[in-house]
């Protein structure tokens, strides 16, 4: 599917209409996890941070972590006092990683075609997601790195996961760069070509009057892309 499995709107609302709006999807997982056929959500150019939220929480100084309630916040100069010679104090170890993005990370570390481990989101709203609690890897598909979620009962098979990984990567290529079943099937959305190019005209034009700089995903290029 397009996009993330985890429904963190969810989060906050009331139980009764939490519990209506999961009903349907997670059925839908079931059938999924009953025939055998695994279920997976591709995010492209994704923004997410929880493999470097963990390496923050491994490199401060506190045991346990506590990152919303940061007892050295503002106390470096006590942490890390300056030398003799007055030298400037040194930061707190966490803040090397301030504005890094797993994506970030896993562009230096995969190769093309590689994925990396698999990983858990701490999403409150997960824990009513029961065998489909979603799992999620990155892999580096040739043109972006992208992040893959998968409930967990995928996760934990070695065959699906790998056909998962197989899959991402043979669509990816076929697609420019973005999985080309997707691609297709955003092609029967009721927003046309022309409309849909008049919004972005429309768009670049507010960027540039503006001075806003922006970049495009792998997704919104196929999107955007003319078959010849």
């Amino acid at each position: 599917s397009d996009g993330t499995l985890i429904l963190w709107r969810l989060e906050g609302k009331p139980a009764d209409f939490r519990d209506a709006a999961l009903k349907d999807s997670l059925a839908m997982f079931e059938r999924f996890r009953v025939q055998g056929t695994p279920l997976a959500g591709y995010i492209s150019r994704p923004g997410s941070r929880d493999v470097v939220h963990a390496l923050q929480v491994g490199l401060c100084p506190s045991d346990p972590a506590d990152c919303d309630r940061c007892p050295f916040a503002g106390k470096e100069d006590e942490l890390f006092p300056p030398d003799s010679t007055g030298a400037t104090a040194e930061e707190l170890p966490c803040v090397v990683l301030d504005g890094v993005t797993d994506r970030m990370l896993f562009d230096r570390i995969l190769k093309p075609g590689e994925r990396s481990g698999v990983f858990g989101s701490s999403s409150k709203i997960l824990n009513e997601y029961g065998a489909h609690r979603t799992r999620f890897f990155y892999v580096n598909v040739g043109y972006e790195t992208a992040r893959v979620e998968i409930p967990a009962w995928v996760a934990t098979d070695e065959a699906l996961l790998g056909l998962v990984h197989t899959c991402v990567v043979d669509q990816a290529k076929k697609g420019d760069g973005y999985p080309i079943a997707l691609a297709e099937a955003h092609e029967q959305a009721v927003v046309r070509g022309p409309d849909r190019e008049l919004f972005y005209k429309l768009l670049e034009d507010t960027f540039v009057r503006n001075e806003i700089q922006a970049r495009v995903s792998r997704k919104s290029f196929r999107k955007r892309a003319i078959a010849v």
